[in-house]
């Protein structure tokens, strides 16, 4: 999983905001052999552009790390969170 996070963080780019703090959750189901099956907005930030920012991080990092050989499924379901804090 942190390879993950690693991936997805490498790709992400805060657009700009109007200096709050906002998050979305994008879903995303990886495959056995680590492509992307779906994406989707989970839960919405309220701004399209920081939810379109977050989904096309997911996108860009396709593919993933494969799942591990003992992974029982045949993918894997992530909500993943993405959230921007004014300082």
């Amino acid at each position: 999983l942190s390879t993950i996070k690693t991936k997805i963080a490498s790709f992400w780019q805060v657009p700009a905001t109007t200096g709050e703090s906002i998050f979305c959750r994008v879903y995303f189901q990886i495959q056995r052999d680590g492509s992307l099956r779906t994406t989707s907005i989970e839960t919405s930030s309220g701004s399209i552009l920081f939810d379109q920012a977050a989904q096309r991080a997911v996108i860009q990092a396709n593919p993933l790390p494969p799942l591990p050989p003992g992974f029982a499924d045949n993918y894997l379901g992530v909500h993943f969170t993405f959230a921007y804090e004014e300082q």
